[in-house]
């Protein structure tokens, strides 16, 4: 259960992570990562989280607004990795056994709509679309 739980939560911090970069901006947006990401990653080509990666590598540099806000998203993945955990833990382990994080996972929970039980639907709709 340990091992889903993790999994569960790691499929919903690389879907977060999306979010995450597009509100930082890959050097184009606004805001204090973007700011961050233009003047200490602005030879680094976007895409794959490059710039993520450009960020982390130069977290000395990186300025104080950034980091409360990338903390401030990892805390919210955390409360919505919860939340799925919570909801849709046992439909993963029955329907999707052996799925972790990256595998498909969500897809199969996705695929497996029909099946799930109402709070584990609940959660998935309020996640919208599969991506």
């Amino acid at each position: 259960m340990r091992a889903l739980c993790i999994s569960l939560a790691l499929s919903v911090a690389v879907l977060a992570s999306g979010t995450a970069r597009a509100h930082e901006g890959h050097g184009t947006g606004t805001g204090p990562c973007a700011e961050d990401a233009k003047k200490l990653c602005a030879d680094v080509a976007p895409g794959g989280g490059a710039i993520m990666k450009c960020l982390k590598a130069r977290q000395a540099e990186v300025s104080k607004e950034c980091k409360e806000k990338v903390a401030a998203a990892k805390e919210h993945m955390r409360e919505k990795a919860k939340s799925l955990h919570a909801a849709c833990g046992g439909d993963a382990e029955k329907l999707c056994p052996g799925l972790e994080a990256g595998t498909g996972l969500l897809k199969c929970l996705y695929s497996h709509e029909a099946d799930l039980t109402q709070p584990c639907k609940d959660e998935m709709r309020a996640r919208g679309p599969e991506n």
